[in-house]
């Protein structure tokens, strides 16, 4: 050992401390200085020098002297400065923290921003939690979602008193001309109350009044925050220029508040809904409701009063019901997005779990250092604040990074959300994420850094050094090894959740719609006027039919896949006395429409151009419908009743049942001719042919440019990618649950290798003397495969317990599999028990190659 540090030493300790102290440094001199003989006479010297002005300054400093507040703010510096150079001397181990923080905070972080801007961050009204959506339901057909008519709406506001206010609204299509190419555009019909309702006030302009939309007052329009900036770049001249839609001229009065759309619901226009004489009595269910509660009355009083007035009116029949309106706006989305965030903190936890195994690690390897810092005169809280500094200080880093891991991860998830649920909003972090992500770094760093500090605090400097060559303590085993087991039982829930919403998918993906998919090309053709749009697709339909390669051409106002209805439309069933309607899909379609799609005739026949006005009614009915219909029997020539219409409909057919999507069952469907459907044209096209899509597109286009060149072709999809888009959400969730679950993986796995590599550095005097005594390499290895087997064991039991016990949140994110499948498990349980198996490989390998000689010689 160097005489420099043995003179220092002795020079400034008492002799008995400096006995302990020259030898614990003797030792580490010895242990270096094999491999790095000049490193270690200087790492020898340097720590005899801190121990002698250490005691030196003690000397001249009386320990029972306050310290002054200047002296207070000096040891902090002091105390950074010092953390800094610990993490230049252990980069390793500095640079795993860090990024073990990042991490986790990220993952929770990240989250949290979705959390915050769907669920927590205040909606764009005023009072928004006096707002409500009212509905009309139907129990007998579990319908409570349904939108009311003109008539139903009216009563209601006569009647109801929960309301300072209710107001309609609907939602339309309009073709915009004269700007360019047609476009089609996404509006809202809303009653001028509803600016009152919603307590709106304008971008630029103004709002309606209560007289728009009231012949003689001429055509108004209110345009969308993000139509008037995309469209205008939010310029103030907007408000003033015209707008042609569907033919008329719109004039732009004002632009509404960014984000103020009731439902969620992404519109490009508002334009005025006032009731004509006829519309007012009209039994067409048309409607969304939105209602401003009376200050004090609650959701619940609101709606039992609009439902004890609507069984009055339909003598039981139909009722009502009031939901608030963020409950309606993110109740979809809310369980997905709490039970995504439980997810990201289980990796937070597992984070959290990494950190403490390695802060005991770093804390227990520095058991001589405090030792001697507290015999030298530092108090325990001294020691303890020392501590808490460093790991502020990682966790600051940690935090950094976990930040920018956040941001980069929020507008990753915005990218790669479908629009049902409304993730792609999430593009701003307010004080309130910040303040989370500080929350966890300081959390994080004080529970996760403090308490395993404060369990391997100092102690006497001549038991430490005494002691620093033997065994880790049974306590301190178990500590590591609770948070091993702790580990792997929060990967085992993530990898169960895992794989479950994958065989979920795999088993949506692998279910037949009933109507074909491949080669098929979709669009939206949104056209106004009944006898026009009778030429017109009539004109639609043989252009494509004449041009090569087409095989189908299907056309209706509600395509599979495009137009996911609900069952609404109740059909009186001749003959029958008691529950004499069957409610139905009811769809709009052209005579070739089965042909166009490939859905089967099983009987009867299908629709020909001879079924048109003049002609006895026909329908065709699907398969479902015919059996609760008629059980039994044959539906062919017997006859339905459908709303106000006061002739009978024919059925001439049976089809087979086809899936609007591959998620909803099969529902009874009725389907009749467009030419004998009234005012009820059809707006959706669909082409199969062997052409290419880009072929097919073009030839769409062609075809209803030169029959309107003002109409607009919107929409244009394939069959397979709208069947892709409608499993978008369920993808998602694989997407994301596979990410927590191998970041899960990955932490559990060298959360596994790290305890099991310092138990090793623990017992290495152990395992030298077993081998000594005779003990194989195989039998070492072995024996420490063996420790690493027990923790996975124990955190493999507890994993399976917890996932057993929370696997019914997964019900919603599932399809045809049960929350508790075995596969599942069975699945995870293989993934851990080979990752954590793997992980105690090397610490194995280590533990057999133990030299003897060594913990013999010390």
């Amino acid at each position: 050992m160097p005489r420099l540090a043995s003179w220092m030493v002795r020079r400034c300790l008492p002799a008995r401390l400096a006995e302990e102290v020259l030898g614990d440094i003797e030792e580490r001199w010895r242990r270096e200085r094999r491999t790095r003989p000049v490193g270690a006479w200087w790492r020898a010297t340097r720590l005899a020098l801190v121990v002698s002005a250490r005691a030196l300054a003690d000397r001249a400093r009386p320990l029972e002297a306050a310290p002054a507040r200047g002296s207070r703010f000096a040891s902090l510096g002091q105390d950074v400065r010092y953390a800094g150079r610990l993490l230049r001397r252990q980069p390793a181990m500095a640079t795993a923290m860090v990024l073990t923080l990042a991490v986790g905070t990220g993952a929770a972080t990240g989250l949290f921003s979705v959390v915050n801007s769907w669920l927590l961050r205040p909606m764009p009204f005023a009072d928004p939690d006096r707002l409500v959506a009212v509905w009309e339901t139907i129990p007998t057909a579990g319908i409570f979602e349904n939108t009311p008519a003109p008539v139903v709406f009216h009563d209601w506001r006569a009647r109801a008193t929960s309301f300072d206010g209710l107001a309609p609204l609907t939602r339309q299509t309009r073709n915009l001309t004269g700007q360019g190419e047609p476009e089609r555009l996404s509006t809202l019909r809303v009653a001028p109350a509803v600016i009152d309702v919603l307590g709106l006030r304008p971008a630029a302009g103004r709002l309606f009044r209560a007289e728009d939309g009231i012949p003689p007052a001429p055509k108004v329009v209110l345009l969308s925050y993000v139509f008037w900036r995309d469209r205008y770049g939010a310029a103030p001249s907007a408000v003033g220029q015209m707008l042609r839609l569907d033919g008329e001229s719109f004039e732009v009065i004002g632009v509404l508040p960014e984000g103020a759309h009731p439902y969620g619901m992404d519109v490009d226009l508002w334009t005025p809904l006032a009731f004509t004489a006829s519309e007012a009595e009209s039994g067409n269910r048309m409607l969304w409701v939105l209602g401003r509660l009376k200050p004090g009355v609650s959701v619940e009083r609101a709606s039992a009063e609009v439902d004890r007035i609507a069984l009055e009116r339909s003598s039981g029949d139909t009722g009502g019901r009031a939901v608030g309106l963020r409950d309606q706006t993110v109740g979809s989305t809310r369980g997905d997005v709490i039970v995504l965030f439980g997810a990201a903190a289980l990796v937070m936890l597992i984070a959290c779990a990494n950190v403490a195994s390695l802060t005991l690690a770093q804390v227990l390897g520095r058991r001589s250092e405090l030792a001697a810092r507290q015999a030298l005169g530092a108090t325990r809280g001294r020691l303890m604040r020392q501590v808490l500094v460093e790991h502020l200080t990682l966790g600051a880093l940690g935090g950094a990074g976990g930040l920018l891991i956040a941001m980069w991860s929020a507008r990753g998830l915005a990218s790669l959300a479908p629009a049902a649920t409304r993730l792609g909003a999430v593009d701003v972090f307010d004080a309130r994420v910040f303040a989370f992500a500080a929350l966890v770094t300081i959390a994080t760093s004080v529970v996760f850094g403090l308490l395993p500090a404060w369990s391997s605090r100092g102690g006497d400097l001549a038991t430490v050094l005494r002691d620093s060559g033997r065994t880790a303590s049974r306590g301190r085993r178990r500590t590591f090894s609770a948070l091993v087991v702790a580990e792997i039982a929060v990967a085992f829930v993530l990898l169960v959740a895992t794989v479950l919403v994958a065989r979920s998918l795999r088993s949506l993906s692998a279910i037949d719609l009933g109507f074909a998919t491949e080669q098929v090309v979709m669009c939206e053709v949104p056209r106004a006027g009944a006898e026009a749009s009778r030429a017109f697709f009539a004109g639609v339909e043989r252009g494509l039919l004449a041009a090569p390669g087409v095989e189908g051409v299907a056309m209706s106002q509600g395509l599979p896949l495009l137009a996911v209805g609900s069952m609404g439309s109740g059909f009186a069933i001749e003959g029958r006395t008691t529950d004499a309607s069957v409610l139905a899909y009811w769809r709009v379609v052209n005579p070739r429409y089965f042909d166009g799609l490939a859905i089967p005739i099983l009987n009867g026949r299908g629709f020909t151009d001879l079924d048109r006005d003049g002609s006895p009614l026909v329908a065709v009915v699907s398969q479902s419908f015919a059996r609760r219909a008629w059980p039994g029997g044959d539906g062919v020539g017997r006859r339905i009743g459908w709303g106000t219409l006061a002739q009978p409909i024919t059925v001439v057919g049976i089809a087979a049942d086809i899936r609007q999507t591959r998620a909803i069952d099969p529902g009874p469907h009725v389907y009749m001719p467009y030419l004998q459907a009234g005012d009820r044209p059809p707006t959706q096209l669909a082409v199969r042919s062997t052409l290419a899509p880009p072929a097919v597109v073009d030839l769409i286009r062609r075809v209803v440019r030169d029959l309107d060149p003002a109409q607009p072709v919107a929409g244009i999809v394939t069959a397979e990618q709208q069947l892709w888009r409608s499993t978008s959400r369920r993808r998602f969730h694989v997407v994301l649950f596979s990410l927590f679950a191998a970041v899960a993986l990955l932490l559990s796995a060298v959360g596994v290798h790290g305890v099991l590599s310092f138990l090793l550095a623990e017992r290495r005097r152990e395992l030298g003397i077993r081998a000594a005594l005779g003990a194989t390499p195989g039998q070492l290895q072995r024996t420490w495969i063996g420790v690493g087997l027990r923790m996975i064991a124990g955190g493999l039991a507890i994993g399976a317990l917890a996932a057993w016990w929370t696997s019914d949140l997964m019900r919603g994110f599932l399809f045809n599999i049960a929350p508790r499948d075995g596969a599942a498990f069975a699945a995870a349980f293989a993934v851990i028990a080979a990752a954590a198996a793997a992980a105690c490989l090397i610490p194995a390998a280590r533990a057999a190659r133990v030299d003897p000689i060594e913990p013999l010689r010390e």
